[in-house]
């Protein structure tokens, strides 16, 4: 009941279109500061720098998010599920979506957090 009452609130912004009249959207997925450019189709993780910029595949029921492999990071994919809130972090060298042990996996909730700079 608890996790209901926590992801009320994105659902109903999903759901009346709040999210959608603005271009960007911020969550936050495990702790990890995630700004989604929904016009322009571009993720960003803003929390690294130099900052790090990817793409975004936007479905009915799902956000995918993917980063690209650099020299210090795996390439990252994580699937954003807008209507649970929930999260599927992967990251590593196997090929996403199929279970391998090159890879890395964490799952949990995303929360929308507010998606202005502070400074």
């Amino acid at each position: 009941m608890i996790k209901l009452i926590k992801i009320l609130p994105i659902i109903l912004l999903l759901q009346t279109g709040i999210i959608f009249g603005s271009e960007k959207l911020m969550l936050n997925c495990g702790g990890t500061q995630i700004l989604l450019n929904l016009q322009e189709r571009k993720s960003y993780q803003i929390e690294n720098d130099p900052l790090v910029i990817g793409s975004l595949e936007i479905s009915d029921h799902m956000f995918l998010v993917s980063f690209p492999k650099s020299k210090s990071r795996y390439p990252v994919q994580i699937k954003i599920f807008r209507y649970t809130g929930t999260y599927e972090w992967e990251h590593g060298y196997g090929k996403f979506g199929i279970l391998s042990p090159k890879n890395h996996y964490r799952s949990g909730e995303c929360f929308v957090s507010e998606g202005k700079k502070k400074f």
